[in-house]
């Protein structure tokens, strides 16, 4: 008796396998994401992984003099020029790209506030200034015994704090190969345009919000819509004589709802429980957080039309994440992504959601609706629903 129980119990469970087996492979979509999304997986890891932080613009103020002094009672000559040796430093350096150099030649007395406002306006990274007898400074400084009154300034956009340290990093070793045996002379200040006292916290907290937003409101949608389809709902809609935009229309506007909600819940707990101060941009930080989630919404409308079963759906999910936190600035900056796959990145809405965000919580500035971020999460709503409209049919 307990042999036949034994045996039927091992029968169940043959059968139930087998069937889910054919289940699996009919299901053609399945075993092709089983293949390939592995392969998928590896390459976005690996490629994503696979670069550095290089050619980071900035621009370089020279206003110093090559210097010469004789040392008393032993008639023996010092030469430096600092300036130039650190200008052919950085431009032997393939972490920054000087774009422009000025010197006495060509400086005016508002180059240097020209040159701080490009790094505000993020047309380049940094700014050094080498003031005027610089090398002279540290000459007497040495010789004499006298106070170096002047410094070097690096002027430093660290609102991405990885890209930051690169720059300040190039620039430390180059002005102590420029001042070669004479480093203990080292003498700089860092300004900082954006990210001073950035914490970790505050820098993370765009990051923490775009893809927060974007996870949940893509699930949202792909599972609600095939549940509409698989309990027959969609069909019935689909067969009525109403226009597809406005059935698609329709299911967005309760899911928008509910992604509002769920944006306002993780600004206000991350503000509450983590003490990250939004300062006074909340009101354009929330505008931007449910843009955001507005946009993961109609990619997931667009790629349930694809989808039959919540298997099918769900995905649809690693897919479209894996390449958003590889390739979207979530764990690297875009700086470091190798530039023969970092055009990829800018197809994924999530780039230019964490854009928007670190534009108004780290540099603390207002939502500009006319800013390339924003706009491009308009064309990429508007894109997907209206392909939606295209790929939505009856099952």
């Amino acid at each position: 008796m307990q042999l036949k129980r034994k045996l039927s119990h091992f029968n169940l469970m043959i059968y139930v396998a087998w069937q889910v087996s054919k289940r699996l492979l009919r299901d053609k979509r399945t075993l092709g994401l089983v293949l390939l999304g592995p392969i998928f997986y590896v390459f976005i890891f690996g490629y994503g992984f696979a670069g550095e932080i290089k050619h980071q613009p900035i621009e370089i103020i020279n206003l110093d003099q090559k210097a010469t002094r004789t040392i008393p009672f032993v008639n023996r000559k010092l030469e430096l020029d600092i300036g130039t040796q650190l200008v052919n430093e950085l431009k032997n350096d393939d972490r920054v790209s000087i774009k422009n150099v000025y010197t006495q030649e060509n400086w005016t007395s508002t180059t240097f506030e020209n040159a701080k406002q490009k790094v505000l306006d993020k047309k380049i990274k940094a700014v050094i200034l080498i003031p005027e007898n610089y090398s002279k400074e540290i000459l007497n400084s040495i010789i004499y015994q006298e106070n170096v009154t002047e410094a070097v300034i690096l002027y430093l956009d660290n609102s991405n704090p990885q890209v930051g340290s690169i720059i300040l990093q190039a620039f430390r070793e180059a002005f102590q190969k420029a001042l070669g045996q004479f480093q203990e002379s080292l003498n700089f200040s860092i300004e900082y345009g954006y990210g001073e006292n950035l914490t970790q916290l505050e820098y993370f907290s765009p990051i923490v919000i775009a893809l927060g937003t974007f996870v949940f409101s893509l699930i949202l949608a792909l599972v609600n819509i095939i549940e509409e389809r698989r309990s027959g709902t969609l069909d019935l809609l689909l067969q009525s004589p109403h226009d597809k935009s406005q059935i698609i229309f329709g299911y967005m506007i309760p899911f928008a709802v509910v992604a509002s909600l769920q944006t306002i819940v993780i600004i206000t707990v991350s503000a509450l429980l983590f003490d990250v101060n939004y300062g006074s941009q909340l009101p354009s930080l929330f505008v931007a957080a449910i843009l955001m989630s507005f946009t993961s919404l109609s990619l997931g409308i667009f790629l349930s039309t694809f989808a039959k079963t919540e298997l099918q759906a769900i995905q649809f999910v690693p897919i479209v994440l894996f390449p958003a936190i590889f390739l979207s600035g979530v764990i690297l900056p875009l700086e470091s992504i190798p530039e023969y796959i970092r055009w990829f990145s800018f197809l994924i809405p999530l780039t230019y959601g964490i854009e928007l965000l670190r534009t108004i919580i780290i540099e603390q500035r207002p939502l500009d609706i006319f800013s390339t971020p924003f706009l491009a999460l308009i064309v990429f709503i508007t894109v997907f629903i209206v392909l939606s409209r295209v790929t939505l049919r009856e099952s």
